[in-house]
């Protein structure tokens, strides 16, 4: 538990406007020392097209498959059981329980065990985050629990970003139309006081 809480307490720490990569890389640095993995993903739902894309991919693990950017179904990954049941999943023996179009992927890859938990916010799933590894029964029901804890976490960081995001975005538009309006307005002055030389 106190790896736990020393985890939850690095992850506190992240400044708001942090990469979706660099979130990805505090994480797993914190995570890999108390909860192996192979590689580890965040993934966030696509509501307009009912899909998944990865936001960041780390871990000693390579893949040319999975990787960050990458966009796929929510039917062709286990990922839609986490996001459908807003509970985590475990599987020990890939070879044996795959039944996605993803887990048959990392399967041929060599990954064994897999944990999926939702990033979930006010009773709704905004992604995913998972690890896996090339270890058999790697996980139990115990470390789902312990990876869901960080999750939330993560889903509260993932959150403060898409803010800061967005208001980075209004920001940029305000001060486009400030620029624009100042630029009419001094037109107008000019023309007003062309105007009023003429008279």
């Amino acid at each position: 538990m106190w790896h736990l809480l020393a985890f939850l307490s690095s992850l506190c720490h992240l400044k708001l406007n942090e990469r979706q990569q660099a979130l990805l890389h505090s994480i797993s640095e914190a995570l890999q020392p108390v909860f192996p993995f192979d590689r580890c993903a965040i993934t966030l739902y696509q509501p307009e097209t009912d899909s998944f894309r990865f936001i960041a991919v780390a871990g000693e693990l390579h893949s040319d498959y999975f990787q960050t950017g990458l966009e796929f179904s929510r039917n062709e990954t286990c990922g839609s059981w986490v996001f459908e049941h807003l509970r985590p999943l475990v599987r020990g023996d890939l070879e044996k329980e795959q039944q996605y179009l993803n887990e048959h992927r990392l399967s041929a890859e060599g990954i064994q065990s897999l944990c999926v938990v939702p990033l979930a916010l006010q009773g709704r799933c905004i992604g995913l985050l998972s690890v896996v590894s090339q270890q058999k029964d790697r996980y139990s029901e115990e470390d789902a629990v312990f990876l869901q804890e960080v999750a939330n976490q993560v889903a509260l960081a993932a959150q403060n970003m898409q803010s800061y995001q967005e208001i980075a975005t209004l920001k940029a538009r305000l001060e486009k139309e400030n620029v624009y309006l100042r630029e009419h307005l001094h037109r107008k002055n000019q023309s007003i006081g062309v105007q009023i030389r003429r008279f």
